[in-house]
């Protein structure tokens, strides 16, 4: 019986110790958070421009230089922040990657989607005929 405890107490220092190290590793890496809202723009037609008022809040634990970007498109930086706020009118016609970047290092990515109600129509001249 005393082996057993002995190997059950060994067993969950073992468990604690891991635990702990993994717990310490985790906090001294940056973490960084990226909402975006909203996450789907729909137009009537498939091609057409999508307007949306666009949302997006960052947030990172260590403090420094920040960018977003749309896709290729620079949207807003920020110099010695770690959160940042941006509103802002946004026109797509296709999915839009949207990024936080620090020092041109992409940390967090979210796509906005792009959807339509009805497929772009191939040839959009009046069909008639004369009987």
């Amino acid at each position: 019986m005393t082996l057993i405890t002995h190997t059950t107490i060994k067993a969950g220092l073992v468990c604690i110790a891991i635990l702990s190290h993994s717990n310490t590793h985790a906090a001294n890496e940056p973490n960084q958070q990226l909402s975006v809202s909203p996450k789907q723009c729909t137009t009537l037609e498939q091609g057409q421009d999508c307007y949306i008022d666009l949302t997006i809040n960052w947030q990172a634990n260590i403090t420094g230089n920040y960018c977003l970007y749309a896709n290729t498109q620079r949207l807003q930086c920020w110099h010695n922040k770690n959160q940042g706020t941006l509103n802002q009118e946004f026109i797509m016609n296709e999915p839009t990657q949207i990024r936080l970047e620090q020092n041109q290092i992409m940390l967090q990515q979210v796509t906005i989607k792009y959807a339509w109600l009805y497929k772009r129509r191939v040839n959009k001249a009046v069909k008639w005929r004369m009987f």
